[in-house]
């Protein structure tokens, strides 16, 4: 992996809400926003990073599980809208990543959700915790955010930040 151009620390993409993932009143089921973030992330990886998690996996045996999801809705993402999903890394050690993701609406002007998504990575042969190799940690350091206005330290006080500031707007 050759990075030699600057960096989206911020990357995003477009998704639709499908039917299959709504409940009976056409808003996304709270569950299946997981999905549609995860499935984000993991576009976002490869598009902006050229990192490639399963053939990470393949080569060299190293795979992620999710160490704990953390979620707040602020408005419904409803049936067929578009909605764009933003992804940034907030926090990594040798062996864990914690990213930050924001569902906003097709023009960013409303909120949907806010998940703080943290990983650990595992040695798919022992099943035992792993160390990044260093490509990967080099990499981390390039992307990761340096500050989350002040306030990375829990993800209640950046709900609290992000509410108070959607109530100025």
């Amino acid at each position: 992996m050759e990075l030699t151009q600057e960096l989206i620390k911020k990357p995003e993409s477009k998704s639709v809400i499908r039917f299959q993932d709504c409940d009976p009143y056409g808003h996304l089921n709270n569950a299946r926003y997981l999905d549609y973030f995860v499935n984000a992330r993991e576009d976002h990886l490869i598009k902006y990073y050229d990192l490639d998690l399963f053939k990470m996996s393949k080569e060299q045996g190293i795979g992620f599980v999710v160490r704990q999801n953390q979620i707040s809705y602020f408005r419904p993402a409803n049936l067929m809208e578009e909605v764009v999903i933003q992804s940034a890394l907030i926090g990594f050690n040798e062996s864990t990543v914690k990213v930050e993701m924001q569902m906003f609406n097709k023009d960013k002007t409303e909120l949907k959700a806010v998940l703080w998504a943290d990983y650990v990575a595992i040695d798919l042969r022992s099943g035992k915790r792993s160390v990044f190799p260093e490509k990967m940690h080099n990499l981390l350091g390039l992307v990761k955010i340096e500050s989350l206005n002040g306030q990375n330290d829990s993800f209640e006080s950046r709900v609290y930040q992000i509410a108070k500031a959607l109530k100025r707007n």
